[in-house]
């Protein structure tokens, strides 16, 4: 793709580390304003990384308002929001991953209403496009849940 090009060109691309110590999958896209680290953020950390980018739109001269937003997240949608909490903290300490304040912060999880609310909160910020990350066999219920994503959370997007 284009942006496979662009990130070879420019030295974006790390491939050393395609997952972290706990197994779970990293980004091997970096940029200089924007580590690869920082790629998977909760939403506040989100909104610090988009300051510092829209700077360097600035600092070269591109309007920070052309640029395409994307957020990708976990997500664990349920009836029963400590259900969908529970389902969320068990994809971690199942891999022997705390779900401690900075986990939870990076996962996106309740029940539709709150689940909505979370994604509308991104809207906000100018994010278009909103991936849902799963990752089987991490997310055993990785199909059924992008299925209730879609059938109790999307419509309350529209």
């Amino acid at each position: 793709t284009e942006l496979y090009r662009e990130a070879q060109a420019r030295g974006w691309l790390e491939d050393d580390a395609l997952v972290d110590p706990a197994g779970v999958q990293t980004s091997v896209l970096g940029y200089p304003h924007l580590a690869r680290t920082e790629i998977f953020a909760s939403l506040e950390e989100y909104k610090g990384h988009l300051d510092r980018v829209r700077a360097a739109c600035e600092a070269i001269g591109r309007d920070p308002a052309t640029l395409a937003l994307s957020f990708g997240q976990r997500v664990s949608v349920d009836k029963d929001s400590k259900r969908a909490e529970e389902r969320a903290r068990l994809q971690y300490e199942r891999h022997g991953v705390a779900f401690d304040d900075v986990m939870r912060s990076r996962f996106i999880f309740g029940s539709a209403i709150q689940v909505a609310e979370q994604v509308r909160a991104l809207k906000d910020l100018g994010v278009g496009q909103f991936v849902l990350w799963h990752e089987p066999p991490f997310d055993a219920e990785a199909e059924d849940q992008i299925r209730e994503f879609a059938e109790t959370v999307a419509p309350l997007l529209r």
